[in-house]
């Protein structure tokens, strides 16, 4: 029966390549821009005490690229967007300025069409307020 014996150093340098590689490769990513065009997008967690703090709609027919802006005074955690319909065609979504656990959020809106052929729904959703009193 033949045996091979790798060193282990040798173990040890493909595991810190492996890692380098992963870490490399997940920070080199395009952190705003949700991949591929789809008909609908979700970034973030929604807990069981979270509400729907605001809603947006994007018209049919509307120019893109487009921003979506929105300001409270709660902690936002997640939002969503979806189109109204059907299509062969989707849209990107990424955030400009603000972003999850903050204040604020801009969403962009856009993708290889220049006018929606469809409305999309943009949905936040906020930490709840801290009980009165």
């Amino acid at each position: 029966m033949f045996q091979c014996k790798v060193p282990d150093r040798l173990v040890n340098l493909v595991f810190i390549v492996l890692i380098l590689h992963t870490v490399v490769d997940h920070c080199t990513a395009w952190p705003v821009l949700s991949g591929s065009p789809e008909l609908s997008h979700f970034n973030g967690a929604i807990a069981r005490t979270d509400i729907t703090c605001a809603r947006r709609v994007i018209g049919k027919g509307t120019a893109l690229p487009v921003n979506v802006y929105f300001a409270t005074p709660l902690t936002i955690t997640a939002y969503s967007a979806e189109a109204t319909e059907y299509s062969k065609q989707g849209f990107t979504l990424g955030i400009g300025n603000g972003g999850l656990n903050k204040n604020s959020i801009s969403l962009n809106v856009g993708g290889p069409i220049s006018v929606l052929p469809y409305a999309v729904e943009v949905s936040f959703y906020c930490a709840a307020p801290p009980p009165a009193g």
